[in-house]
């Protein structure tokens, strides 16, 4: 293994209608009435719930047994135990002339990750193109915990936002996790407040800025077994701002992804390993064709490297 994809060298480092809605985080937030709705769905149980991988079960005061949310590589489906993941991205570009020729370019580092053994996420770190970090975070945990707390790194490893993240239970007896960010000072600069079905999976997460005000309201649509089908985002108005549609094999391995924004669509397809974990990603940008019609653009390729434990 290369050293630059070993852990230890990788990731070590110093420290529509608005309707009120009150939920047992003592939040108080007002949602657009689709998101309204979609809270009201998963107290009924109207969502696609899931059993989903089995994930170690801890205990969080006010949260039923049972009910603790996915941690982090369960809830991206990632396979059991994996360590760290890198992403390295390579620019595709086209040229002209009949057939038209692509040309990769050497993929660079741009995203690590590094996860505890039982799946909550420990550590992320984005790359500049030198290769030199550009900013990490890094989760904090009590014990068999989930992470309650994250320290937001720059460049120069200076302390430049934290966040608190608390898990509490809705109505529903449902995880809901409060991630509160503020800057280095303490100000408050953004509340996103996460909500998930009776089976830990994230269903609806909202974001407001430091005035209260809905900044983004995201839901999402699973299969039974909890791989999302349908992500849809909208801004503080209600207005759709992007859908992102997945479809799986008969195994579960993702095969293809499309993003709709206003401003243009996005396909990607996925090459998937043994453990159905995809390390392949190659991005495509719907554009108009010479004939009028429409045709899928190279843009970028993304690679990730898997490690594990053991």
């Amino acid at each position: 293994m290369p050293p630059e994809w070993r852990t230890g060298a990788m990731l070590q480092f110093a420290e529509g209608d608005d309707v009120d809605l009150t939920i047992t985080t003592r939040l108080r937030i007002k949602l657009p009435g689709v998101a309204a709705a979609m809270v009201l769905a998963v107290c009924a149980g109207i969502t696609l719930l899931s059993s989903g991988a089995a994930a170690a079960q801890c205990s969080t005061a006010g949260l039923p047994e049972g009910k603790m949310p996915k941690p982090t590589a369960f809830a991206e489906f990632l396979s059991p135990e994996v360590w760290t993941v890198t992403t390295l991205r390579a620019q595709v570009t086209t040229a002209a002339g009949l057939p038209a020729r692509t040309t990769e370019d050497v993929p660079e580092k741009i995203a690590a990750e590094m996860y505890d053994r039982d799946g909550w996420i420990a550590q992320e770190l984005t790359y500049l193109r030198d290769g030199r970090s550009d900013r990490k975070m890094i989760y904090q945990r009590k014990e068999e915990l989930p992470p309650d707390g994250v320290l937001h790194y720059s460049a120069s490893n200076l302390v430049v936002a934290r966040e608190t993240m608390e898990i509490t239970a809705d109505d529903c007896g449902n995880a809901v996790i409060t991630r509160t960010l503020t800057d280095a000072d303490g100000g408050l600069k953004e509340v996103r407040t996460i909500m998930h079905d009776g089976n830990g999976w994230e269903v609806l997460a909202t974001v407001t800025d430091g005035g209260g005000r809905v900044q983004s309201v995201t839901t999402t649509t699973r299969r039974e077994d909890g791989r999302p089908t349908l992500i849809e985002v909208r801004d503080g108005e209600g207005t759709v701002v992007s859908r992102t549609t997945r479809e799986y094999d008969e195994r579960g391995a993702l095969l293809t992804e499309t993003v709709w924004t206003p401003e243009e669509t996005t396909i990607s397809t996925f090459e998937s390993d043994v453990d159905l974990n995809w390390v392949v990603k190659r991005n495509y940008r719907m554009v108009e064709a010479a004939d009028g019609g429409k045709k899928n653009e190279p843009v970028d390729v993304l690679y990730r490297f898997i490690v594990s434990y053991g």
